[in-house]
């Protein structure tokens, strides 16, 4: 398979707001709430997939070459922001059918997760004068390095998958607070390098035509690092998460009764 696609886009946003004096009740614009803000995004991509069976064994190699632009423009102050990065990436998948109901896969991919208009938008909101918040037009988009090994099984009343996985993050974008003398700043920001090693498993069972059980949980272990001895948004720990869905299907499946259950422990940021 080959293909090519193409995204441009150019997104306008314009707040207006004004407050009415109750005396004279003369209307006065709020000039830290308006703004007026453009952005732009234009994103070419060329890619190839290849792939083939071989007995047992299914296999796919990919790869993307990308070109992206992105400028934001914060009108009213005259802010004028550009950014262009061209790309790689490559992908490759392989499995190992053991029988009819069971399969090895094990995969690789380089990902890319670009910064939205949004966190891009450099207008700080004085909405809190204690609590500011802002986008920030010098975010780069982070690279995520993906590796994954699963099993899976399937029959008439089970579904089982579980899975291992590494991957290297680079340049992650999260959100920051930034403290000052009398204030905090709420923004976004790219911290050097995030590394999570974890596993997940999904049970689907079925005992009987009308009632089926998901349970799927998943454990990690993160650790973030960042070379800037200012802000320190280095940190490590582990975390886990667990849910369970139950459904019963009735009056010949005409209706159903649901029940959700869903616990994330605590997580680390940076």
């Amino acid at each position: 398979e080959l293909g090519a696609k193409s995204i441009v886009g150019v997104e306008d946003l314009s707040t207006v707001s004004y407050t009415q004096d109750s005396v004279t009740l003369e209307n006065f614009e709020d000039t830290l709430s308006n703004f007026d803000y453009q952005f732009e995004q234009e994103v070419h991509s060329v890619y190839g997939i290849f792939g083939q069976e071989l007995g047992s064994f299914l296999y796919q190699v990919g790869l993307r070459g990308e070109y992206a632009v992105q400028a934001p423009n914060l009108v009213s102050q005259n802010q004028q922001f550009f950014k262009t990065y061209a790309n790689l990436f490559p992908s490759g998948h392989l499995k190992y059918l053991v029988k009819d109901n069971q399969e090895f896969s094990l995969s690789y991919s380089r990902r890319i997760n670009r910064p939205g208009s949004r966190s891009l938008n450099p207008f700080t909101s004085y909405a809190d004068p204690l609590n500011l918040s802002r986008g920030n037009p010098n975010l780069d988009p982070e690279y995520i390095n993906s590796f994954d090994f699963g099993y899976s099984i399937t029959n008439k009343k089970l579904i089982l998958t579980t899975s291992v996985y590494h991957r290297i993050t680079k340049d992650v974008i999260n959100r920051v607070t930034v403290y000052d003398d009398n204030y905090a700043i709420s923004t976004r920001a790219n911290v050097d390098q995030s590394v999570i090693t974890g596993g997940e498993l999904i049970i689907i069972y079925k005992p009987f035509p009308w009632l089926k059980n998901t349970i799927s949980g998943s454990a990690n272990y993160k650790e973030y690092t960042d070379s800037n001895p200012i802000t320190d948004w280095n940190n490590k720990g582990f975390s886990w998460g667990v849910k369970y869905v139950g459904s019963i299907d009735f009056w010949k499946k005409t209706a159903s009764f649901q029940i959700n259950w869903n616990y994330r422990a605590p997580y680390v940021t940076p």
